[in-house]
């Protein structure tokens, strides 16, 4: 009986208003691009970009979810505050007013109507925290990821297993320069270190 070899779904989003080009789009591209070693992870690796539109979110989510039939979920989004590899431990069933790429606001309305207000992570953020930190990583643990659409996805994705993380990382530093170009120079991370956590973190995720 062969072994049975797990599949993470790792997503970013497109650009959105303030940052025209989204590191997480960047970053995914690049991890797409690179060598996938079962061996070296202990799973397959599947990617995905999901819209930075309050309408359009959840039924891209959903066929991402349905198409890969994953059995973990890593969504990457940009936050300009993190100076690192922030895991944000909690999803909350609230959403905002801020515009999206189209310049549509949100309704504040919940995610999910009749859902519990919050749901939680159940991976082991300390232990990857604390491996991420080992190997040399910038990393920390949060319980606030905002409420725009990356708190939405997060907040689907947990609705349907528990098996999902969302991670907040900072600009992108590339031979070309920072992603967003706006970026004002505080928090940064080198595309190479970014592929290289978020591997890490995959093969945390997927230790025997």
């Amino acid at each position: 009986m062969s072994k049975h070899i797990p599949s993470i779904l790792i997503t970013g989003f497109g650009p959105f208003p303030g940052a025209p080009d989204n590191p997480s789009q960047l970053l995914v591209k690049a991890l797409a691009e690179r060598e996938n070693s079962p061996s070296a992870i202990n799973a397959n690796l599947v990617y995905g970009l999901l819209p930075t539109h309050w309408q359009k979110l959840a039924h891209a989510l959903t066929q991402l979810l349905e198409h890969h039939q994953p059995d973990l979920c890593v969504h990457l989004g940009y936050s300009a505050h993190s100076c690192g590899f922030c895991l944000e431990t909690t999803a909350y069933n609230e959403t905002c007013a801020q515009p999206d790429v189209d310049g549509h606001t949100g309704s504040c309305d919940p995610v999910l109507g009749e859902q519990p207000l919050q749901l939680t992570s159940n991976f082991p953020l300390e232990m990857i925290e604390q491996e991420l930190s080992a190997a040399g990583f910038n990393a920390m643990i949060s319980n606030d990821p905002g409420r725009y659409l990356c708190n939405k996805s997060y907040y689907l994705s947990l609705t349907r297993s528990r098996s999902s993380l969302f991670v907040h990382i900072p600009a992108l530093k590339t031979d070309a320069g920072f992603i967003p170009a706006n970026h004002d120079g505080k928090h940064q991370l080198s595309l190479q270190n970014a592929c290289d956590g978020v591997r890490l973190i995959a093969s945390i995720l997927t230790k025997p």
